[in-house]
C-alpha cells in the first residue's frame, strides 16, 4: 500500500514494486487521478488497483484500508510518501498553509498507521516506510516548515521501530536529498 502514488517518489516506488511482482494499492486522492494512474499501469503491463485515500481525513484513511481488506489483499508494506514542500519565510505564512502541511506530512503519516499497525501487529509481520528527507536532519532558510516537517517523520519513525520490533514489523524512513 503506496500513499501518495499519484506522481514523483509514490509513482515510482508503485511502479517498481509492481515490476517485481507486488499487488500494489496505490492511494490517491480523487478518482479521476486513480483512472489515469489504473491506465498508466496497464499501458506499461503492470497491476495496480487504485484506492481513494486523503490521508488528511480519519475517515477516508480507514476506508482505504477496509477497501484493501475487502478486497482480500493483505498490508505487508505501507508506503507512506504523502506529502509537500512549502518554502516561504515563517513570516510569510499563514496558520491555514501551515497547518495544511502540518496535517499532510505530519498527522497524515500517523493517521496511516494507526490504521495499518493493527493488520500488520496480527500477522506479527510486515514493514512501515516513511518518506522522509534530507532536510529531517538538517536546516536551511526558507524551508522552517519543510525541514520541522520531515523532522518529525524521523521522530515517528524512530519510536514507532522500538514500538514494534517485537511484534516483528520492521519500520525505516528514506531520506531523498536535494534534486
Amino acid at each position: 500500500m503506496i500513499i501518495g502514488s499519484n506522481s514523483g517518489t509514490g509513482l515510482s516506488t508503485a511502479k517498481s514494486f509492481a515490476v517485481k511482482g507486488y499487488l500494489v494499492y496505490g492511494c490517491v486522492r480523487s478518482a479521476e487521478v486513480g483512472e489515469t494512474l489504473k491506465k498508466d499501469f496497464i499501458n506499461n503491463s503492470l497491476t495496480i488497483t487504485p484506492v481513494i485515500c486523503d490521508v488528511t481525513s480519519t475517515d477516508s484513511v480507514n476506508a482505504a484500508i477496509e477497501f484493501v481488506i475487502k478486497d482480500g489483499g493483505k498490508i505487508d508494506i505501507l508506503v507512506n510518501n504523502a506529502g509537500y514542500g512549502l518554502v516561504s519565510s515563517i513570516e510569510e505564512e499563514t496558520d491555514e498553509e501551515l497547518e495544511l502541511q502540518y496535517n499532510v506530512n505530519v498527522f497524515g503519516v500517523f493517521r496511516t498507521c494507526r490504521a495499518v499497525i493493527p493488520f500488520v501487529r496480527q500477522k506479527e509481520s510486515g514493514m512501515i516506510i516513511n518518506i522522509g528527507s534530507l532536510l529531517g536532519n538538517m536546516g536551511l532558510p526558507l524551508f522552517s516548515y519543510y525541514n520541522s516537517n520531515k523532522y518529525a517523520v524521523e521522530g515517528i519513525t524512530d519510536s514507532l521501530r522500538y514500538e514494534l520490533n517485537p511484534f516483528g514489523i520492521k519500520v525505516h524512513t528514506i531520506a531523498p536529498g536535494l534534486l
